[in-house]
Parts: structure tokens; C-alpha cells; sequence
């Protein structure tokens, strides 16, 4: 199965306990981090919180490489150890997708609490560390399958027609050789 996310209804951020913080970003947030009187909400000042957020991203991303090599190296025996049933390559890739759409969720703009989750996960800290310094980044162009690269300056993302899904899954399908 792989990693799955949270329920939306449970809080993100915690501080012991939880906040009322609901990002819906699929997995939870627990620190010392600043909150209001009330311990509802993050204090109005970001940038304390912005500074632990990246310096948890930077432990983040470091234990995301040392998973992805030790998965790498030793992929049936952890698989195992993790309790998931499909111990193959295909095993493998589907673990790592799961895990990058986990994390990725909220990071998109506009989204609730977008701002300081980038904190955690860009400038090579958190997902940003493990798809530049693994082959950890999902292709979607073999549909369920695919195969994982590591993000560099030729990674380009698919715009206009190639877009499509349809579209996509076919052109995987084409007879290139």
C-alpha cells in the first residue's frame, strides 16, 4: 500500500498538542512552535515558525536520503520490516510515489498553510533534498508503473497537450524503438 495520509478532519499542527491548525496536507506537524494565547492557532509572527520549519526540513530531507539509500540497497528486507506486501521493483516505485504525494499535498499556492509547508520541504530541505539527491521523483508517463528520476535542471514538466492524462499514458504506450 505505502504511506497514506491523514483524515482532513485532524489537525496539522501540534505543540504538544493540537492546534486548530487544518491545512489538510495529509500528515501531521508537531514542534515547538509559537501559537497564539489560546494555543488554537500559530502566533501572528511567521518567521520564528518559518525558522523551524526549515530547520526541520533540513533534518527532514537528510532522513529521507538515508531512507531512499537504505530502501535502495535493501529494498525486500525493508519493505518487510514496513509490513507491505509487494517487495518488488514496482513495490519499490509505488512506496516512494505514495510517500512524494503525501508530502507534496498543500504545497500548492493558495493553499491553507502553503507558505510555511514550503518552508519545510524547498531550497533543498525535506521533498526538495530527496528529488535532487535521489532518484526518488516519480515519472507518471508508464501510468501505475513508471520509474523514479532525480530532479535536475533538464527535469522539465509536462505543459499543454502532454498534460492530459490520456494523452500522456498513450504516448508512454508508443513503440519508440
Amino acid at each position: 500500500m505505502g504511506v497514506v495520509r491523514t483524515a482532513d478532519p485532524v489537525p496539522t499542527v501540534w505543540s504538544l498538542a493540537p492546534t486548530s491548525e487544518r491545512w489538510r496536507s495529509g500528515y501531521l506537524l508537531n514542534g515547538a512552535f509559537q501559537v497564539d494565547v489560546g494555543r488554537s492557532r500559530l502566533a501572528g509572527d511567521q518567521e520564528g515558525n518559518a525558522c523551524r520549519l526549515r530547520a526541520f526540513g533540513t533534518r527532514l530531507g537528510e532522513q529521507l536520503v538515508t531512507l531512499f539509500e537504505a530502501a535502495d540497497r535493501h529494498w525486500p528486507g525493508l519493505a518487510r520490516r514496513l509490513g507491505l506486501d509487494d517487495h518488488s521493483k514496482r513495490g519499490f516505485v509505488s512506496f516512494w510515489r505514495s510517500l512524494i504525494e503525501v508530502l507534496s499535498r498543500g504545497l500548492a499556492e493558495g493553499a491553507p498553510g502553503a507558505a510555511l509547508l514550503r518552508e519545510l520541504h524547498t531550497q533543498g530541505r525535506g521533498l526538495s533534498a530527496l528529488v535532487t539527491r535521489c532518484r526518488a521523483l516519480p515519472t507518471t508517463l508508464q501510468g501505475d508503473g513508471g520509474d523514479l528520476v532525480a530532479f535536475d535542471a533538464s527535469t522539465r514538466a509536462a505543459r499543454g497537450a502532454i498534460a492530459d492524462d490520456t494523452l500522456r499514458r498513450d504516448a508512454a504506450a508508443w513503440p519508440w524503438a
